[in-house]
């Protein structure tokens, strides 16, 4: 399982395996939020309509690591 990167309304979202790896769960942040807001289909389907999808290094060169700069997933 793979985790999914997006840039959308110039913050980070991401599609991340849920801890067990049995399904997924979905998180973004506002650019002035300081941790992760969880994200239901409506917002999701929101980021392939109107945000962009990046690899992990456009993700990382444009908001930074997970668990770095960034807070860690709540999974």
């Amino acid at each position: 399982m793979e985790t999914l990167y997006f840039s959308w309304q110039r913050g980070p979202a991401v599609i991340a395996p849920n801890s067990d790896e049995s399904g997924y769960l979905a998180f973004f942040m506002k650019p002035e939020d300081k941790d992760w807001s969880p994200a239901g289909m409506g917002k999701i389907s929101d980021w392939y309509e109107n945000g962009s999808t990046l690899s992990k290094s456009e993700f990382e060169d444009m908001f930074g690591t997970i668990g770095g700069s960034l807070p860690n997933l709540p999974v």
